[in-house]
């Protein structure tokens, strides 16, 4: 049996890293003023469900000493089928 943890992995798109401006959507959360730009050591995340996603816009900066990886590449999508 594996042991209890309270670690938990989000997996989230960076919308705007250190020296990027600060999103309207995410001004007020983070306390500063929209276009402000975003701190060093610092970046703003944001889920793709942005309706039911818990991100930067709940919790605030993510630091880059929480990242355990990044996605260096896009993920394409199949396309659909009618």
């Amino acid at each position: 049996m594996a042991p209890e943890t309270s670690a938990r992995w989000l997996i989230k798109r960076a919308i705007a890293t250190p020296g990027d401006p600060v999103p309207a959507s995410v001004a007020s959360t983070l306390s500063v003023q929209p276009g402000s730009l975003v701190r060093d050591g610092a970046l703003i995340a944001i889920g793709d469900n942005t309706n039911a996603s818990s991100d930067s816009r709940d919790f605030g900066y993510v630091t880059a000493s929480d990242l355990f990886g990044v996605v260096l590449r896009p993920i394409r999508r199949q396309p659909s089928h009618a």
